[in-house]
This record gives structure tokens, sequence and C-alpha cells, in this order.
């Protein structure tokens, strides 16, 4: 989850003519404080007077933002909460600029990490919320395999590691998502998992609601009376002809799953459905390929024909006086071509790329499928899943 105010602080800072300017001076300010561990730094006015001979240059009007005048907050002590976040994002640009070079971390990380967890732990100021926002995207992996480093040590104290994972569970990226909840589940913070789930709570999957499947036995008998191909083209005509449209929803709340329905007729709604699973009815969520049970059954196919055939060819042979060869031979071919076919059609990645589907699956009631999503969609939305069964388990 992503609050509105940070999208804001971090858009109006990012377009600051003198954002480097500012930087420069909130870091100025903020490692004095560090250096002489004063968790009270910015809440006498006299803060400015113990660091004047080393602050950059900066002059009033280039310290207004739209959240506020820096070198007035500076001055006169951070007052609200979102005076804290403007120094918090500043300071955390300043630092995400010095955490990695080169596509390696920097030697100071661990060091700055540190700093930035003793101001989290001692004052309001959190940067470590604003840390992946302002790395750069290409870092941001090496960025996470650092704070787990350097955040597991035993010579950080859990204070400051708690307020650290605290601010980190505000991070914007969504690659955020598996390395920070691998990092608090290491860190033993439970605690901390309810925020993590409220940055995730409220997103959404978008795609279209398809019926269950059948069961063998029904598949057999509707196959069998060619009631199956019948409703298939049925399902064609509507859908391509008529546009029938069968769009759906899929919500991981703290509470549960909130699935939605609705269906469309040549441009109108036909009628919507709304369901609610509480994770106690919860069976399974899961991500299935989509015709993933394609390429097993072309397989199983070849091979069962290049058996039947192979065999027949190779019995044939054998009866002729003599033999035959060639008939010997065919059927040997035929056999080993099933087997290659079945080999190659079960290992075939054409059916495993593309849209996939969600499998959603609750005590005494049909399983409720969502198909045309992105891989990636679907990744994320079990990651939710999973972060929301911590906070339960």
């Amino acid at each position: 989850m992503v609050t509105p105010l940070r999208d804001e602080l971090l858009s109006a800072l990012s377009e600051h003519a003198h954002v480097d300017a500012l930087c420069a001076r909130v870091s100025a300010v903020l490692a004095s404080a560090i250096a002489q561990r004063r968790p009270d730094f910015l809440a006498e006015s006299v803060v400015s007077a113990t660091t004047q001979q080393t602050l950059p240059p900066l002059h009033q009007a280039e310290a207004e933002t739209p959240f506020g005048n820096v070198l007035g907050i500076l001055d006169a002590g951070a007052r609200t909460p979102t005076d804290w976040l403007l120094l918090s994002a500043l300071l955390a640009r300043h630092y995400a600029a010095t955490l990695t070079t080169a596509g390696v971390l920097s030697p100071a990380f661990g060091t700055q990490i540190a700093e930035l967890s003793w101001l989290a732990a001692s004052t309001p100021c959190n940067a470590c919320a604003f840390l992946d926002a302002w790395c750069e995207p290409a870092h941001r992996a090496l960025l996470w395999e650092g704070l787990r480093a350097t955040l597991l040590a035993p010579e950080v104290s859990r204070p400051s590691r708690g307020q650290a994972l605290l601010g980190l569970c505000y991070s914007g990226s969504a690659e955020a998502d598996a390395p920070l909840l691998a990092l608090l589940t290491a860190a033993n913070e439970p605690l901390l998992l309810p925020f993590f789930e409220a940055r995730l709570a409220g997103e959404s999957l978008r795609g279209e609601w398809v019926p269950a499947p059948l069961g063998p036995l029904a598949t057999i008998l509707l196959a069998l009376s060619g009631w199956l191909f019948v409703r298939a083209l049925g399902r064609l005509i509507a859908q391509y002809v008529l546009g029938l449209k069968r769009h759906a929803t899929l919500t991981i709340s703290p509470r549960g799953l909130e699935l939605f329905q609705e269906f469309t007729f040549l441009g109108r709604k036909l009628r919507q459905q709304q369901r609610f699973i509480p994770f106690a009815q919860l069976v399974s969520l899961e991500r299935e390929h989509r015709f993933r049970g394609v390429a097993l059954h072309l397989g199983l196919l070849a091979l069962t024909l290049g058996t039947f055939l192979g065999t027949g060819l190779l019995i044939d042979g054998l009866r002729v006086a003599g033999g035959s060869p060639r008939l010997i031979t065919m059927g040997g071919l035929a056999i080993v071509a099933g087997i290659a076919l079945d080999l190659v059609l079960s290992h075939l990645p054409v059916f495993q790329r593309g849209r996939v589907r969600v499998v959603v699956r609750a005590a005494r009631t049909k399983p409720w499928i969502l198909d045309s999503l992105k891989p990636a969609e679907a990744d994320r939305a079990l990651l939710q899943l999973k972060a929301c069964c911590s906070v339960r388990s």
C-alpha cells in the first residue's frame, strides 16, 4: 500500500529545481545529530547554530516546497508528521545516491544503514520508507540484499532493526514484496507483519471469470452424447459474436477474499455477483498455466499411437516367413517416435508462457477461477495471501 501523501511528496521533490541542495542541507544537519547521538536535534532551534559552519548554502526561497519550507523546519524544528516525512524523503534521496555504486554496494553501506536505523529508532525521521523509491530500479535487488545482511547482523539493536523494518514496510515498489516478507520472517518480527499486510491490502486482480471444469465422469458422458461440443460452440458464439463478457475482480483484504463478477451482453450489464470468502474457509489459492494439460495429453496420445502402431508392425513383420526387416524397422521407428514425441511435448515451454489463471478453492463450494492474468500479477496475489496468513498463523 502506498499512501497518497507519499506519492505526492516524491513527485514534488523529483520535480523540485533545488532538490540536491535540499538533500545536502538536510543530510548535513542530520549527520551532525547522528554523530552527537542527539535524538532531540530537531526539537530545538539551536541545532542550526551547532552545525552552522558545515551547512551547505541554501536560500530561503530555494527551500520552499508544497509541504513546507525546509529551512524553516530545520530552524524551528519538525512539528507535524508531514514535516518528518519531508525530512525523511530528502535524507533517503541523499543516502540512496551513495548506497550503491557501479552495481555494487558501497563500502560504507552497513554504517549508513546503521545510522538510518538509529535515527528511525530515536526520532520520527524514518528514511528507510523512501530508500527503494530513490534507488535505481536496476539496483533495488542489490539494495535489498544489503539491507537483509545489515539489519540481521547481531550488532544492530532490536529497536533500531524494528523501526527500520517498519519504515521498509511502506516501500512503494512491487519488487520489495518478496524480499521484505523474507526479511520480516528472518528477523522474527511477527508484530510487523500486519503493517506489511496493510501495505498490500486493497490491491486487486482483474481478469475474466471462467466456470469450473467438469468432473471426469461428467466430461465423458457429455462427450459421448455430443453435448460437450454443442456447449463449447455456444460459448464461442456468445463470446465472439454476441459480445458476452465475464469480467471479474479478486481483492485480498485483511478479512479474506472479496470476489466480484460482472456479466455484460451486447455492451449492457446483464448481472453482477459479489462474494466474500473468510480466510477460515479458504482451502487454497493456486496459480495455473492456461492449457497446462494440453501438452501432457498430446504426449500421451503420441505415445499410445506410436506404441499401438509400432507393436502391430513388429508383430506383422515377425509373422512373415523369414521375417520382414522393413516392417520390423518401421515398427521400431514408430515406437521410438511415440516415446520421443511424448518427451518433447511434456517439456514444451510454449504451454507455460503467456497468461495464467488463479483458482480459488473454498470449503463446500465450487472452485472460482479468474483467467487471463499476467504471471507477475498472480504471483503478487499469492504473496499477499501468504502475508495475510502469516499474520494469523
